[in-house]
């Protein structure tokens, strides 16, 4: 995806979850988003106004004749950044792995390596057909569970 998000803040308004973070286009800065949560729109304020002009293209095709798609499209990205934390952190306490079909879980024994897990698993599911989710930098973590997250989503109905 060309956008993402840095620097999210959550909390809660007089309409419930609100949301600020800034939106970027690879490295740059392109606009700071709020969801002020007083039951307005999403704002966009634009630092880099020809990238609003391809943003707009962008969500026009993600979202075609939907009102206000960049507000949608901005808490969507913020959903799937609150869940993707929620699951790094409870990789703290269980083992998680996904395979082709779904995210699981299981009870971590911490008198066992991770490598004993990976093991394990790689022995019942077979090289390529599991990642152990624990193992991974918090940056593959990030992509990996925004990916399970993101196509999930995609299989709600609309």
């Amino acid at each position: 995806m060309p956008y993402h998000i840095k620097g999210l803040k959550t909390f809660t308004g007089m309409e419930g979850g609100g949301f600020e973070f800034t939106l970027h286009e690879g490295k740059n800065k392109i606009a700071v988003v709020c969801n002020d949560a007083t039951g307005g729109p999403v704002r966009f304020s634009w630092i880099d106004t020809p990238a609003r002009l391809e943003f707009d293209k962008f969500i026009k095709q993600q979202y075609p004749n939907i009102f206000e798609a960049d507000g949608m499209w901005a808490g969507r990205q913020v959903d799937v950044r609150v869940n993707v934390d929620k699951m790094i952190k409870l990789c703290s306490r269980k083992i998680m792995y996904i395979k082709s079909d779904g995210l699981y879980t299981i009870t971590y024994d911490k008198s066992k390596s991770l490598q004993v897990y990976a093991a394990l698993l790689l022995q019942k599911y077979g090289v390529g057909n599991v990642t152990l989710v624990n193992l991974l930098s918090i940056d593959e973590k990030r992509e990996v569970i925004g990916k399970h997250i993101e196509s999930e989503m995609d299989e709600l109905p609309a």
